[in-house]
């Protein structure tokens, strides 16, 4: 039972990665992982902006502008 959890799991979040990189690549690497979150619902993909940050630093994916801390 655990395996096919974990095999879930592995699958989701390969799933996950390719599609941040597609994104990224579309985009010019311009977008962080708050814009990211607003464009994958339109592939009927949902998922947490902390979600998202760890797979982008997971992957050692970084955008181009970072947003300014105020």
């Amino acid at each position: 039972m655990t395996d096919r959890v974990t095999h879930f799991v592995r699958c989701i979040a390969q799933r996950t990665c390719a599609e941040l990189k597609e994104v990224l690549t579309t985009s010019k690497a311009e977008l962080g992982s708050r814009c990211i979150q607003e464009e994958l619902p339109e592939n009927d993909v949902h998922h947490n902006v902390k979600t998202i940050a760890a797979s982008m630093r997971h992957q050692n994916l970084t955008p181009k502008v970072t947003r300014e801390l105020k």
